[in-house]
């Protein structure tokens, strides 16, 4: 089945070039995070994903929904090779403050435009790229808000993250060995199912835009601006309706989704 630009155009509100370049990679990525937002929902509540092509993009672009690190970059992934560009999916490690190595549970891209490789990477949530980085060691992307570099560690290339005043921090590892559409549907069996997985134990969301960093997790909303962080507690159930719908821009088909998945967790007393 051919895949539906015109739909995913539509979805994240894309009316830019289409030729393969990397202005074209950068245009189409910020597009994606910032209209399709990271969450979690459906794996919290215990729902099957479905990682096909079809059934990606009949979730996040027909149904109005997002998803998490797998469901985006397949469906950016889909959307880049039905344009032309040549993609090459991959698999990181994920640091975050971890001392012992994790197992490869991040997907994430590469892709080839104008004869340079860039890093695309549209699901990584409470941190992720605005904009795909040169994959080359020492490459350093300056963006509002929050700035990105990939570095070489013993072998494998490592993408950090600095805020306004802070030191570079380490996000995740990863090397360039291809991966097919089976790891992928191994590390989302691992992360959706494993008892310590955050993933079926928090509510996450987030997204991303050049003037606002939007996060989720569980009652806490962050929202970082220009102006600085500003962090509260969502109390009621009808304010995480709201707030899911006007920041996150999500389309719930079910009316009682996103409480019945905070509410597994804690009562809202």
């Amino acid at each position: 089945m051919a895949f539906d630009l015109d739909a995913y155009f539509s979805r994240i509100a894309y009316g830019g070039g289409t030729a393969i370049t990397g202005a074209t990679l950068a245009a189409l990525h910020e597009a994606q995070v910032g209209a399709i937002p990271f969450e979690n929902i459906d794996v919290l509540l215990g729902r099957p994903l479905d990682l096909s092509a079809e059934g990606i993009a009949a979730k996040l672009v027909t149904r109005g929904r997002g998803g998490y690190c797998y469901e985006q970059n397949l469906l950016f992934m889909a959307a880049l090779r039905a344009l032309g560009f040549e993609v090459t999916a991959l698999a990181a490690r994920v640091r975050m403050g971890y001392g012992a190595p994790r197992p490869r549970t991040h997907a994430l891209l590469c892709v080839e435009a104008e004869g340079r490789e860039w890093l695309a990477d549209c699901g990584f949530g409470l941190r992720g790229l605005l904009t795909p980085l040169p994959l080359s060691p020492g490459s350093e992307v300056t963006l509002p808000l929050v700035s990105f570099r990939v570095a070489a560690e013993a072998g494998l290339n490592l993408v950090q993250a600095r805020g306004e005043g802070e030191d570079w921090s380490d996000l995740y590892s990863f090397s360039l060995e291809p991966q097919h559409e089976v790891d992928f549907v191994m590390a989302n069996h691992f992360t959706a199912t494993w008892p310590r997985s955050p993933f079926i134990r928090s509510l996450i969301a987030a997204r991303i835009t050049r003037e606002r960093r939007l996060t989720l997790c569980d009652r806490a909303f962050t929202e970082i601006t220009a102006a600085g962080t500003v962090c509260r507690e969502v109390t009621t159930p009808e304010e995480l309706f709201a707030l899911l719908a006007r920041d996150f821009g999500l389309s719930l088909a079910d009316p009682e989704i996103a409480t019945r998945a905070l509410a597994e967790q804690e009562s809202w007393g």
